[in-house]
């Protein structure tokens, strides 16, 4: 794999590498007041954003796509139809559509909050105060005219919208349905656009394993998609593997330093890890002290005490110490 520099100059493989607790302090430098500061204004990982790659930065015209032809400023008349996406193109693969992944078999199960995040996205592809049914029409529209015209070219960024529509009004089989037929229409070099859209929609449904095979799947298409890797970043941080977390986190930063939010995981990722190696500490520390006022009151210890810890310090309850 190739072999990325970070800002203070370390050379690690973003795709399968591990960083040291050093080199994330040499990244980041993250200080015990400031990590304690910053925890407090954290969201959950349930609350933390999702991922969208624009179809524009793979070559997709999704201006082109929606227009129809209408003049702008103009919409259709209600009632409006939403782009339900089994009611167009043939059905994917089952192997190219993931659909040996449990979260993709159990689909018409799930169920998760609306992205409302990710509506200023896609009401912006065609007029930021377009309501989003008039988006879903235009979506639908679209697939009806591709169909009389014979033309499927545009169905990979149709059914890449219509994935978009349906995790904003939060709907997951529908936004699945979606993608897994984008997979299918989509040209090699822009399947990644569905897959990262798959992958954050199986993570907020609580399918961790599942939603790092696609996001993986993703970086198997472009490795270096800052995007892709901070889909994995927020996948490993609720999965609990927080050096995996931090080397893709610290990926985005290296070559997208204005990425915020990257900084930001990366940062909540670095503190965990420097609240439980300060916790370790402090616990020896308590250990040791205790052991030698048992030592001074010629007691041997009997028993393991407990220790009242928090992020800011630790304390022995007298009641840990034995008494002549």
């Amino acid at each position: 794999p190739a072999m990325y520099r970070v800002p203070d100059g370390t050379k690690y493989d973003p795709i399968g590498g591990k960083l040291s607790l050093t080199m994330k302090r040499k990244l980041f430098v993250p200080t015990m007041k400031a990590c304690e500061e910053y925890f407090n204004q954290l969201p959950s990982i349930d609350d933390w954003p999702s991922a969208y790659l624009p179809i524009e930065s793979r070559g997709g015209n999704v201006s082109r796509v929606l227009a129809l032809g209408m003049l702008p400023g103009t919409m259709h008349h209600p009632p409006w139809t939403d782009p339900v996406c089994v009611d167009y193109g043939d059905p994917p693969s089952p192997l190219h559509a993931f659909d040996h992944l449990i979260g993709i078999q159990y689909r018409d199960r799930l169920s998760f909050l609306p992205e409302p995040q990710m509506k200023p996205i896609l009401t912006g592809m065609l007029d930021p105060d377009a309501p989003l049914q008039e988006v879903g029409q235009r979506i639908r529209t679209a697939f009806e005219e591709a169909i009389e015209r014979g033309d499927e070219s545009d169905f990979w960024i149709l059914f890449n919208l219509a994935g978009l529509f349906f995790r904003v009004i939060g709907n997951p089989y529908h936004a699945i349905e979606c993608l897994r037929r984008a997979l299918h229409y989509s040209p090699y070099a822009t399947k990644d656009v569905a897959l990262v859209q798959l992958a954050n929609v199986l993570r907020r449904v609580g399918h961790m394993t599942d939603a790092a095979q696609v996001a993986h799947a993703a970086l198997a298409v472009h490795a270096y998609e800052p995007l892709t890797h901070f889909t994995l970043a927020t996948i490993y941080a609720a999965k609990g593997r927080r050096d995996d977390g931090v080397v893709h986190a610290t990926y985005c930063v290296a070559v997208a330093p204005d990425f915020r939010l990257a900084r930001r995981l990366a940062h909540a990722l670095i503190c965990s890890e420097v609240f439980s190696d300060e916790e370790k500490r402090r616990h020896a520390q308590l250990r040791a002290d205790l052991r030698k006022r048992q030592s001074e009151e010629g007691k041997e210890p009997t028993g393991r005490p407990e220790f009242a810890c928090t992020m800011s310090k630790c304390e022995i309850p007298r009641s840990a110490v034995t008494k002549t």
